[in-house]
């Protein structure tokens, strides 16, 4: 998350930073509220569940995480092939002061 908010702040210009740091705040929060909400939606499979392999079973237990892991490989995915990289040039303060 540290990470997230450093290259939030560097890559944005100082009249839009404010608002870049509380998007990615509320991005956090929004994560973390949707993991008990996954949980909650994903109980009626039970705890017997259902097969989706012969030797795996897809339960109210197990369902959670292997939704997590899919939107993890999906959120993984989507940054190395659609995200660009990109930082705002900034003046130094050395060059402001020999002019």
């Amino acid at each position: 998350m540290a990470l997230l908010r450093a290259y939030v702040s560097s890559a944005s210009s100082i009249q839009h930073r404010s608002r870049a740091i509380a998007c990615v705040s509320a991005g956090i929060a929004t994560g973390t509220l949707i993991g008990p909400a996954l949980q909650l939606l994903l109980t009626p499979l039970g705890p017997e569940g259902i097969f989706l392999l012969p030797f795996f079973r897809l339960n109210m237990y197990n369902a959670p995480a292997v939704v997590s892991i899919l939107l993890n490989v999906g959120g993984f995915l989507t940054i190395l092939l659609i995200f660009e990289e990109k930082y705002l040039e900034r003046k130094s303060s050395a060059s402001k002061v020999s002019k």
